[in-house]
């Protein structure tokens, strides 16, 4: 199946390695005038069926991860244009962690940019659309990162900020069932706190064949990953 929908195309950079990564594939999405879609959109897209079920796609969103000014250690879910997600700050934050091999492939994300998004928390659009969440440090940390019943999906602390909210989640969550023949669900999370920097990774949607657990929703990319966005026209 392709995009039903002729504003939107995908984009997955070219043969070699370099032209794979996001910063790449972002620029070229950009260059000819698309637009990324975030994880809210891209998943009401794969519902309606203007998005192909069994692909995978990269996302500006972002989950970040680290300490407040206030002390407290949180996590933030933005789907929003935030300074990282530009090429030259991928690019940046991908020579900064190749150099230091550091925080296992996630990128660094200064702590003003970091604060300003915990500052927005329960930021909406002009829809209503939540568009940040910020979530306990610890309340991820000892959630499950396994496979759980769909009826655990809902409560997993991840879930609803990753997606965008409750009710995308529960249609997200019927298709799901209903096209994998299933009653469980695989949720992963990737705990990147560190007391001297805020880290960031890329939000995104995950679909192994051959694979028990088959979507990977909750799964959050390493700046070493392949990159594949799906542009809107602008």
């Amino acid at each position: 199946m392709t995009n039903t929908n002729p504003e939107l195309k995908t984009f997955k950079g070219g043969n070699s390695t370099w032209s794979s990564y996001a910063w790449s594939v972002l620029d070229q999405c950009q260059d000819e005038g698309f637009q990324p879609l975030y994880m809210p959109t891209l998943v009401d897209k794969v519902v309606n069926g203007e998005l192909p079920w069994d692909q995978w796609f990269t996302t500006p969103s972002i989950k970040a991860t680290g300490e407040t000014q206030q002390g407290s250690k949180v996590v933030v879910y933005a789907h929003i244009p935030t300074d990282l997600v530009t090429k030259e700050g991928l690019l940046n934050a991908w020579h900064t962690t190749w150099r230091r091999d550091v925080a296992n492939g996630a990128a660094s994300i200064g702590y003003k940019e970091f604060q300003q998004l915990v500052d927005q928390d329960g930021l909406t659009d002009t829809r209503g659309n939540r568009l940040i969440w910020v979530v306990d440090h610890e309340i991820l940390k000892t959630a499950p990162s396994e496979t759980i019943h769909l009826d655990q999906v809902l409560e997993h602390p991840q879930t609803i900020p990753f997606l965008g909210g409750q009710a995308r989640t529960e249609a997200y969550l019927t298709i799901h069932a209903k096209k994998e023949n299933t009653n469980t669900f695989f949720v992963s999370y990737d705990d990147d706190f560190n007391v001297h920097a805020c880290w960031a990774r890329l939000l995104s949607r995950s679909y192994e064949h051959g694979d028990a657990r088959k979507f990977k929703m909750l799964h959050c990319s390493d700046l070493n990953d392949s990159a594949q966005f799906v542009g809107v026209r602008k």
